[in-house]
């Protein structure tokens, strides 16, 4: 892990280093390499335990940077408002800037999922770590000595977490906004389809002309004159 040492590292540090033992002083010394970066919380890390966290370091400083609060703003923005009646030209527009956002999203994301995967992975590795080193007897009070020492780092991961979880909802909400959209594409063209079939199908009805009733009454004086012109008993023909 020696690639991951300042090569300018004040003498002192490595005197303390190889007596096994690194103070409260050393390890703002460590944070001070990469500014912003979380810190230990404590003092008194043994000089292996203080190479995994500045080997942690320098990944970070590799990592993309990412502004929290103008990408949380910007994942907000990337929604669509749909018409309660629209036409199927406005619904194809609103498809076509569902998809530029989801496009916009995953842009987004694919920035963010390098910084998670490390972080997530470096916090593991550091509480891991320090269960090994803590000096603490029991099992559990050495987890809660872990959590301790290196809450900043985990405080750090959970910042870009948010931003993941929220990065995924908003793909979510862009999912279901263009399956609304595509179903109403759908019942549109059938409401289409079904209007011109039915046009096509049924004659139209000449309401000038004779009614049924009238159409009832010249079919009884014809069966009349077959009968010699006298009218028919009606209850010859009652069921």
């Amino acid at each position: 892990m020696e690639e991951f040492f300042l090569e300018d590292e004040p003498k002192e540090i490595a005197t303390r280093q190889a007596e096994g033992i690194c103070g409260e002083e050393e390890i703002k010394n460590i944070a001070e390499i990469f500014k912003g970066a979380p810190e230990l919380i404590g003092s008194d890390f043994p000089s292996d335990f203080v190479g995994i966290v500045k080997k942690a370091l320098h990944h970070y400083s590799i990592l993309p940077s990412i502004n929290y609060e103008e990408v949380h703003s910007e994942l907000a923005s990337l929604t669509v408002k749909t018409q309660p009646t629209p036409t199927l030209q406005l619904i194809s527009q609103e498809l076509q800037k569902v998809q530029a956002l989801k496009e916009r999203a995953a842009e987004i994301i694919k920035n963010i999922i390098p910084v998670h995967t490390m972080k997530k992975r470096h916090v593991e590795i550091l509480k891991e770590a320090w269960v090994h080193f803590s000096k603490e007897k029991s099992a559990d009070k050495r987890k809660a000595d872990a959590t301790y020492r290196i809450s900043e780092f985990e405080s750090d991961y959970l910042a870009i977490d948010a931003l993941m979880k929220t990065a995924n909802h908003i793909i979510k909400n862009l999912d279901s906004i263009q399956e609304i959209l595509s179903r109403r594409i759908t019942v549109i063209s059938l409401e289409v389809k079904i209007s011109e079939l039915g046009r096509n199908s049924v004659v139209d009805y000449d309401f000038s002309g004779p009614s049924l009733n009238d159409s009832d009454n010249a079919s009884a004086e014809v069966v009349e004159e077959s009968f010699g012109g006298e009218k028919l008993d009606e209850s010859v023909f009652s069921t």
